[in-house]
């Protein structure tokens, strides 16, 4: 059971990206409250489950590094989300 005032829900946007290797795309994630309500928090985590396709920094910024598909997680407090980023020729 989540209480209102902690986290419940993690979205990030946009919902997919595609980019080329040397490139970047910025990503944000928003968190809501069990009653639907935004959060204000910047400790969101984040990390790229294709490491070899794709990087993410603490701020969300994808980096292309290969020809590929990467999931990319954001998590905090338990709860996450991800999305998938298409590495272009």
């Amino acid at each position: 059971t989540v209480l209102p005032g902690g986290v419940a829900r993690v979205t990030i946007a946009p919902r997919a990206a595609s980019l080329r290797p040397g490139h970047t795309v910025a990503l944000s994630a928003e968190t809501q409250d069990a009653l639907g309500e935004v959060l204000r928090t910047t400790d969101v985590s984040w990390r790229s489950l294709s490491p070899a396709e794709a990087s993410v920094d603490a701020s969300g910024v994808v980096r292309g590094l290969a020809t590929g598909h990467a999931k990319i997680v954001a998590s905090i407090d338990g709860v996450s989300d991800s999305i998938s980023v298409s590495v272009l020729p």
